[in-house]
């Protein structure tokens, strides 16, 4: 019922010489057991296992984007707002953007960024983050941080030649 992705891969036919417990196919996935249990305790009426870290609540939304189940997805971010899920701390809001970035989290990306702008983004401050980075995250950070942050004009003018 949560998620359309299961609902159509349920209802496809299984091959003969598949896994089957108690009756039931066996359908192989990659996320780790905690995550799963995670998501599932969100499923059913039972207590909710609560991931214990911003990446971990990170792959949870990831997860339900992978798996098509939005209303899921909805909570997590409301129960984050509420202050239930572990929220970022800005000293990691570098890491967490590449990570959200890596993830395809827009809302989390978005936020992320916003929280880097009180940060200078120098090599010592993205760390060991700066492994974190793919692909065009970097450049789209850079972007964001220049849009979204008064400088003086000798530097825009300087970093927006860069940028072209």
């Amino acid at each position: 019922m949560s998620s359309p992705f299961f609902d159509d891969l349920l209802s496809l036919p299984q091959p003969p010489d598949g896994e089957v417990v108690d009756g039931l196919p066996v359908v192989q996935l990659f996320e780790d057991a905690y995550l799963l249990n995670s998501l599932v305790s969100l499923l059913y009426p039972v207590p909710p296992v609560i991931p214990n870290s911003y990446e971990k609540v990170f792959a949870l939304l990831s997860a339900c984007q992978k798996y098509d189940m939005v209303s899921i997805q909805t909570y997590i971010r409301e129960e984050i707002k509420r202050g239930r899920f572990p929220v970022l701390v800005t000293t990691e809001a570098f890491r967490a953007y590449a990570i959200a970035s890596n993830m395809g989290l827009i809302p989390e990306m978005e936020n992320a960024a916003r929280l880097t702008l009180g940060h200078p983004m120098t090599f010592e401050s993205l760390g060991e983050g700066l492994r974190s980075f793919k692909g065009r995250a970097l450049y789209d950070l850079v972007r964001y941080r220049v849009a979204n942050k008064k400088r003086p004009p000798m530097f825009e003018k300087w970093l927006g030649s860069l940028l072209k």
